[in-house]
């Protein structure tokens, strides 16, 4: 079986190759702006990633397709990507000392034959001054990340604890997308 992400992220992409898996790249053709923002998070982020896997779908039996989308939410509100700096800046000011969620949901398919399930890990914020923020700001990935952040570089400064799976804050729970190959017969191990 060959695996196909239905992703443009470069950390998913990253993951991948880290673990030396054989895959192919294809961007989904479906605009997430489509879907309205709903009130559970589980649901919308689970209709994103379904969506984008339609998107993609292939009769040719022998490709497995995973897609993903990751979002973080804090209370009841969701946050997206940001549209711009002042967004951006209001989102890291709003998670500033609190606790997060930060969810992925991820389908896998083969041929009309899909599964969806999501995970969860839960983020802590330092406090930040709005300095920080400003200097956390200066590097333009923000603006492509769910809750205006990432891990690397000077984001690794905004998190005091993160508990559950590292590599789902970044965009892709290994263990999770292991589990829903193993319906198909299919390993990261391999």
């Amino acid at each position: 079986m060959h695996l196909v992400l239905g992703s443009t992220s470069k950390a998913r992409s990253y993951l991948l190759q880290e673990l030396g898996a054989s895959f192919t790249v294809r961007s989904p053709s479906f605009d997430e702006r489509l879907v309205p923002l709903n009130s559970d998070p589980v649901a919308y982020c689970q209709e994103l990633a379904l969506k984008k896997n339609i998107s993609l779908a292939s009769l040719n039996l022998q490709e497995v397709i995973i897609t993903c989308d990751t979002i973080v939410y804090c209370g009841d509100k969701i946050l997206n990507k940001p549209l711009d700096y002042k967004e951006a800046f209001e989102m890291l000011k709003f998670l500033s000392g609190k606790k997060h969620q930060v969810l992925s949901a991820l389908c896998v398919g083969i041929g009309d034959d899909r599964k969806v399930n999501h995970e969860i890990t839960e983020v802590e914020f330092n406090h930040l001054t709005d300095l920080q923020i400003e200097k956390f700001l200066l590097d333009p990935h923000y603006i492509h990340r769910s809750g205006s952040y990432t891990l690397s570089g000077k984001g690794s400064l905004l998190v005091k604890k993160i508990h559950g799976s590292y590599e789902n804050v970044i965009g892709l729970p290994f263990n999770l997308l292991e589990k829903m190959l193993n319906h198909w017969g299919v390993s990261l191990w391999d």
